[in-house]
């Protein structure tokens, strides 16, 4: 009968080898693809290891990992969701190491958004949408503080300041998505429509056009930068802008065309 749980041990030790190592497949295969993945996928794939190398290398009963499998798998979801003091800093740090070990891009940088928390995202986006700002500013924090790299969040934070008209803390979250991710144009749009309210035009400007050396496609932030330079009273860079706006505009902007040609219109009368 000893021999029976002996097997039967090796069985469940198998078992959680090949759930492990198929959890980690799929890690390594996102981060190759610069695809995001919940930071809870990591954590199970890294407590079911270490779970494995425990049981392998001490004389506790294989047969444990039976009910230690399941019981891993859904305390992780409590210790990502809670602000377990100590554990939790603790473990998102170890799983950081074990993602950057098993990921084939060990001398690159990983991926910004590698470890996103769908759960707070959904949350956040579906509070900014309501209008409930500070509840959405959390949710945003909350990704922040399990990925500190998630340039996302930073951008989704920044709209959540900017639409409280807070527009220095939405400048500051717009910097901190620039600096981890240069080439969203979201962010360098969205620090120049904060600059622009704020009256810094020379950084609006500059942000506007560095937007459009990323993506000269994208018809909004023209007409953006159009504004700005009409505020500044700069006429003919503001009509320029407006006609720039024109020619990329799509169905999307019909409201938006409308008024290009009227503001292109009056400020051609002081031309």
């Amino acid at each position: 009968m000893h021999n029976v749980y002996i097997v039967v041990g090796w069985v469940a030790w198998i078992i959680t080898a090949i759930l492990a190592g198929t959890f980690t497949y799929g890690i390594r295969k996102s981060i190759s693809s610069g695809v995001s993945f919940q930071i809870a996928t990591a954590i199970q794939a890294f407590s079911w290891w270490v779970a494995l190398l425990i049981f392998l290398f001490t004389p506790l009963n294989k047969l444990h990992l039976l009910w230690i499998v399941p019981f891993l798998f859904f305390c992780v979801s409590f210790i990502v969701l809670g602000n377990v003091i100590i554990i939790k800093p603790l473990l998102l740090f170890l799983t950081r190491i074990f993602v950057w070990l098993v990921s084939d891009q060990k001398n690159k940088v990983l991926p910004a958004n590698v470890f996103s928390n769908k759960n707070y995202s959904q949350k956040g986006n579906l509070c900014f949408e309501k209008g409930d700002y500070d509840q959405a500013i959390y949710y945003y924090s909350k990704i922040i503080e399990i990925d500190p790299r998630d340039w996302r969040a930073y951008n989704n934070r920044g709209n959540s300041y900017f639409q409280k008209g807070d527009y220095e803390k939405a400048i500051m979250n717009f910097t901190k998505s620039i600096g981890i991710h240069p080439g969203d144009i979201y962010a360098y749009n969205n620090r120049a429509n904060a600059y622009d309210l704020i009256d810094k035009y020379d950084l609006a400007l500059s942000d506007y056009n560095r937007a459009i050396e990323i993506n000269p496609n994208d018809a909004g932030i023209y007409f953006n930068k159009a504004l700005t330079y009409e505020k500044t009273g700069n006429k003919f860079e503001a009509i320029r802008a407006f006609k720039e706006f024109l020619n990329y505009a799509s169905s999307s902007h019909i409201s938006f065309i409308e008024e290009a040609k009227k503001k292109i219109k009056e400020l051609e009368k002081y031309i």
